[in-house]
């Protein structure tokens, strides 16, 4: 950007497809995205497991060791000798207990091994299992002999109680299983029965992997071997996700996401603002989250929404499934150390969004384009991509997760009015409470009332202005409107492309600065241009540490302060809307100009008045 550091100029900061409200894409995003499909194409034809293929493929070998060994023997020459191994897992996943009862995918919960290590047949051999408290003996798997040197195995897929995805904490679980045979035809049965214990997992918790130490080679899908599971944890059909993704289709104009390229694109812009303007933020995990061992506690998109927050993990299974909700194919992709969305468009491009910057406040453009250096960088290195709806198809499917009334979520819609957002109930307004501690400057005459205006629309004129202060009049775009300056301040070049701006500064070397931007509400909404400031404060001042919100006026037309707050610098917006017009009055600086020269923003901002009736 080659403007001067205190400008908001869109082209700065937005690509073109914005100014446009996405009717055209970036060219230099959607360009990478086109590479990235190519190079993506070649990634998911060789994994099958997630494509497509059979999902068990990559679950044969999640087992904990050899947990029994015993060998049965039968007293005289010629007759069988039985030896049995049980293998078992160490912890059930609450939320994928569906899956367990599946043999198709292959996600056993105990596998016993029977062999007959003697000189006679064995006969009739039957193998059954009982989750203590979760399930009744299940009925035996029969084999009707095993012949000496043979072996058989037996694979255990219980059918779990729906009442697990209840389950908040991992609990003491106890597992039974019992081996009857017969030495002879027709002969009494005998019966030998062995315990394992094990734990049943929270609906939250999720276990990278299960691989024991002595077969794992230490490779990342090693220690990722049960990624396929996250499918679970991605809900496009739970209440609030819809809900959440009903409010940002209406946002975005209401058109399906599935119609074209461009469609959905609105939307996920919609889903992207939504998410920021309610708060959502990365918080980042524990060093021990990606050790791929124990278990850790994963997100539901639901409580992405009722806590505003999630890691990596959280917030891509959340974005992933506000666009499934849409009817948009969405992927996880997981590297090490990070995991993020790839969304599929309906032309079959994808877009990878780098949630972790919902902390920043960008726009979804950013998001866009630093997902794509974050998937070349995957994509160079270990990897997996978790098909959601493939692995949904399979039978990963999410738990029946408890009703959650969307009303207790207070989600704010952008535009939606003061009454659905959270205001500071004071009596003073944010820019007073920011500017509180500045002195009381000699200059800082207060401005006189606002003109009156003729029914008609036209002014009847503006008062004089007090001595060392001056009228900027905008004639247009858009409604005439009038603000008082100081003739002190330095008035810079007024910017004539969307959004329009108008820019203030003190004299000598003070770091403030206050603008007028506007641009009409089609192209640019109020929170666009507050997205704006915020950006540039950001990249002047660094990360904002506190904001507050409350109501105000603007010559007759409600609006919003937004205030931001570091230990060095604060951002005052107030934004508000007035006849197809998007408008916000910036105050920004470090707080030495704000303290010499924040009143006389202050008077600025109350001066403020439309020309026309």
């Amino acid at each position: 950007c080659s403007e001067p550091v205190f400008r908001f100029r869109v082209r700065c900061y937005v690509p073109e497809w914005k100014v446009a409200g996405l009717a055209m894409r970036s060219s230099s995003t959607l360009v990478a995205v086109g590479v990235l499909l190519v190079v993506l194409g070649a990634v998911l034809a060789v994994l099958p497991s997630v494509m497509g293929g059979s999902v068990s493929v990559t679950t044969t070998t999640t087992r904990v060791p050899v947990v029994t060994t015993s060998v049965v023997r039968v007293p005289g020459g010629g007759a069988p000798e039985l030896a049995y191994r049980v293998y078992s897992v160490d912890a059930i996943m609450s939320a994928v207990y569906k899956v367990y009862g599946d043999p198709r995918l292959g996600f056993w919960v105990a596998k016993t091994v029977v062999e007959n290590r003697g000189s006679g047949p064995l006969y009739d051999v039957e193998v059954s299992y009982r989750l203590e408290g979760l399930t009744e003996w299940s009925e035996p798997e029969r084999f009707p002999m095993v012949m000496p040197g043979g072996a058989v195995v037996s694979l255990y897929y219980p059918l779990l109680p729906s009442s697990l995805s209840g389950l908040q904490t991992a609990t003491p679980g106890r597992l039974h299983v019992r081996i009857s045979y017969r030495v002879s035809p027709g002969g009494e049965p005998r019966v030998v029965e062995t315990t394992r214990s094990l734990r049943i997992l929270g609906v939250h918790d999720f276990v990278f992997s299960s691989l024991p130490p002595s077969e794992s080679r230490g490779s990342f899908q090693d220690l990722f071997s049960n990624y396929p599971l996250l499918a679970a944890w991605v809900t496009p059909k739970d209440p609030p996700v819809e809900y959440f993704a009903d409010m940002a289709a209406k946002l975005a104009g209401g058109a399906g996401a599935t119609l074209s390229d461009d469609e959905a694109l609105r939307f996920l812009e919609a889903a992207w603002r939504l998410s920021v303007v309610n708060g959502i933020t990365y918080q980042t995990e524990p060093e021990s989250y990606w050790a791929g061992r124990s278990a850790q506690w994963v997100k539901y998109p639901r409580d992405v929404l009722r806590d505003r927050s999630g890691t990596c993990l959280d917030t891509a299974l959340f974005f992933a499934s506000v666009a499934m909700s849409q009817g948009l194919r969405a992927y996880i992709v997981l590297m090490p150390g990070h995991a993020f969305p790839l969304i599929e468009l309906p032309s079959g491009q994808l877009v990878p969004v780098e949630t972790t910057l919902l902390n920043e406040r960008v726009g979804f453009d950013e998001a866009v384009e630093t997902g794509v250096r974050v998937a070349e960088k995957a994509f160079s290195g270990p990897h997996l991509i978790v098909d959601v709806a493939g692995l949904q198809a399979e039978g990963i499917t999410p738990p029946e997760l408890p009703p959650m009334r969307v009303e207790d979520l207070h989600l704010v819609v952008p535009g939606a009015g003061a009454s659905t957002t959270e205001t500071v109930t004071a009596t003073a307004t944010v820019t007073h409470t920011v500017t509180a501690t500045a002195t009381e400057t000699a200059t800082a005459t207060p401005p006189p009332p606002p003109p009156t205006t003729t029914s008609a629309g036209g002014s009847t004129g503006l008062p004089e202005p007090p001595r060392g202060w001056a009228w900027y009049v905008s004639r247009g775009p858009g409604p005439a409107w009038a603000m008082l300056y100081p003739v002190s301040f330095d008035h810079g070049a007024d910017v004539t492309s969307e959004p329009y701006e108008v820019d203030f500064a003190p004299p000598g070397n003070a770091s403030m600065l206050v603008s007028m931007l506007w641009a009409p509400s089609s192209h640019f909404s109020v929170d666009d241009l507050r997205d704006l400031a915020i950006s540039f404060f950001k990249k002047n001042f660094g990360d904002i540490e506190k904001t507050q919100t409350a109501d105000f006026v603007m010559s007759g037309v409600n609006a919003k302060i937004y205030a931001y707050q570091n230990k060095g610098a604060a951002l005052v917006v107030i934004t508000f809307t007035h006849r197809g017009y998007s408008y916000a009055y910036v105050l920004v600086g470090d707080v030495d100009s704000l303290k010499a020269y924040g009143k006389m923003a202050e008077q600025m901002a109350k001066s403020f008045v439309f020309l026309e009736g």
